[in-house]
């Protein structure tokens, strides 16, 4: 990253620490020796007065390994400067269908601060639950916030008013992520080539070759040649679906995005083609030729990251190695290159919004339940101090984190605020830069000797408040959760131009258009995917092809395609 683009990165994210008083400057210079005070406005609430309780909803990942909210820090000292008592209700990541659906139709809680479950459609269907808020409110009440977004997202007021014209939630996540630019992304075991020999593929066949050695020659060395995995995936995970591989043909797919777009930037349909047909006949042959695990269109995630762990696998696709695999020495092996184009095609992946990237709009969401709204939205306007929302992100500063200089140095505790406001942050590896004694001194002592990811645990990652993402990673740690995939996307990916040059904003879809493609397209994305499955596991014939096409025309993929392309240039109204 240039000089320029990281000082303007940096800085907006720091712009707001002058305006946001003395105790935000002095809690942004503790020393590491001890916890930081509070960074936010202080309670309003009168000394000695019982604190306000509220009713969160909020989602926990798979890797916190608290038993309740309460126990982190940062709960402990929002509810101390708001004066508050939150009675969290925590929907298991992954798991939140169910006691989603329950709960809206039955008792709501205050607030739902729970990044992307609540979905436009969610709120834009059942627009009677929420509390709406207009500018003013927000301006007056959440000025933390407000502030940060007129200096870093000029857009943003259209961004999160519906079509009705009200405001449902306030945003969270993070902006301008070059980390967020995509979904799952590939790796290839690099021990595994060095054990034989082998260079790092930069076309299909190279790929299938290397995937030939990898099942042959006992590429893991421990002496058994029939327990590697020379390509695995898990249809059942996000990041490393089945569908990412059709980038080879020019496809930049998901397993929930089945369109691309032309030269000038419109949709157009992507699986009902030649070169689709083409990627589907290709890995029919890979899983064939047991180079494939056909097991990942129905293996758990479980299943999926044991084989990771076990040093089966050489070739994958996902967000980061250091997300399913648990040793570093292992997960280091893995390295990020460009998915080898099939030949005639060049790679296109898929590409996301990275102007709003991975900020959920509706990530707090005061119901109508909520009688105490100006608390609620107190709370939110005292996360949303940088400092508070760096420290609730990643966990405490000093001790999870620390600004970094555009050297890659660490400022540490006795960095001034013009040295802060030029600089980046930056993660520290979750394990070899805490000490026993540090976490005893932070109220973490329940944690020693325990195995825990730092941000997941006493952190809330991607549903914590709006904040810009660090795009300064010392690149010199590879162990440093996130480090292996910003290096894999900025040095590898986007300098090869592997990334679809376009992608969908983040527009909301009107209620009634909602309705109507939720009905369209009801079935569609099952169809295509088990076609896909069946296809790869079975092979492809001219008559199973042309009853795809069919079923695509049944299940409206032509619609599908229509809608999308007028998401893209903003045409909605019906």
């Amino acid at each position: 990253m240039s000089k320029r683009i990281l000082a303007l990165v940096t800085a907006c994210m720091m712009a707001l620490l002058a305006a946001c008083g003395t105790a935000s400057n002095e809690a942004s210079q503790q020393p590491a020796s001890s916890a930081p005070a509070s960074s936010a406005t202080a309670s309003s609430q009168p000394a000695g007065e019982a604190p306000v309780e509220l009713t969160i909803c909020t989602v926990r990942r798979t890797t916190d390994i608290t038993t309740s909210y309460s126990e982190k820090h940062w709960v402990q000292e929002l509810e101390e400067a708001c004066n508050v008592k939150i009675n969290w209700v925590e929907l298991l990541e992954g798991q939140t269908d169910e006691p989603l659906t329950a709960m809206l139709a039955g008792d709501l809680p205050d607030v739902f601060w729970a990044g992307g479950i609540i979905s436009d459609s969610i709120i834009s269907q059942n627009t009677s639950l929420w509390r709406p808020l207009t500018e003013e409110e927000i301006r007056t009440h959440v000025p933390n916030l407000a502030n940060f977004l007129d200096e870093n997202l000029s857009s943003w007021l259209d961004i999160v008013t519906y079509p009705d014209g009200n405001i449902y939630g306030l945003p969270g996540g993070k902006l301008h992520s070059t980390m967020h630019v995509s979904s799952g992304i590939p790796y290839i075991n690099t021990r595994w080539l060095e054990n034989l020999g082998l260079q790092k593929p930069t076309t299909m066949e190279e790929l299938k070759n290397v995937l030939i050695a990898f099942r042959d020659q006992d590429a893991n060395g421990n002496g058994d040649p029939n327990d590697e995995i020379p390509f695995d995936f898990c249809d059942n995970f996000f990041a490393s679906q089945a569908l990412y591989n059709a980038a080879s043909w020019g496809l930049p797919l998901t397993g929930s995005v089945f369109y691309d777009y032309d030269a000038d930037g419109n949709v157009i349909g992507a699986v009902n083609t030649d070169a689709y047909r083409e990627f589907l006949e290709y890995f029919h042959e890979l899983g064939a030729e047991g180079l494939l695990n056909q097991e990942g269109f129905a293996q758990s995630y479980d299943q999926y990251t044991a084989n990771l762990n076990a040093d089966k696998v050489g070739f994958f696709w996902g967000w980061g190695p250091c997300n399913y695999i648990t040793d570093s020495e292992l997960f280091l092996q893995f390295e990020g290159i460009v998915q080898p184009a099939a030949e005639g095609y060049e790679t296109k992946m898929y590409t996301a919004n990275i102007d709003f990237a991975n900020a959920y709009r509706n990530n707090f969401v005061l119901t109508r339940s909520c009688k105490d709204w100006e608390k609620a939205l107190e709370i939110w306007n005292y996360v949303s101090d940088p400092t508070t929302a760096l420290n609730i992100c990643n966990g405490e500063r000093f001790l999870f984190w620390d600004y970094i200089d555009e050297s890659g140095n660490f400022l540490g505790e006795d960095a001034t605020e013009e040295q802060i406001k030029a600089c980046g942050y930056h993660y520290f590896a979750d394990h070899d830069n805490v000490t026993d004694e540090q976490l005893t001194e932070w109220n973490y002592d329940w944690l020693i000797g325990k195995t825990f990811t730092g941000a997941n645990t006493v952190g809330l990652v991607n549903i914590a408040p709006v904040m810009l993402e660090a795009e300064s990673y010392r690149t010199d740690d590879l162990t440093v959760w996130g480090v292996q995939r910003y290096v894999a996307i900025s040095e590898v990916l986007e300098p090869a131009n592997a990334f679809c040059k376009y992608h969908m904003p983040n527009n909301i879809v009107p209620a009634d258009v909602q309705e109507e493609y939720d009905f369209m397209t009801d079935g569609l994305t099952d169809a295509i995917r088990g076609f896909c499955a069946t296809s790869i596991m079975n092979g492809v014939t001219d008559e199973s092809w042309n009853n795809y096409l069919n079923d695509l025309k049944t299940y409206n993929y032509d619609y599908y395609i229509e809608h999308f392309n007028k998401v893209m240039h903003n045409n909605l109204s019906k």
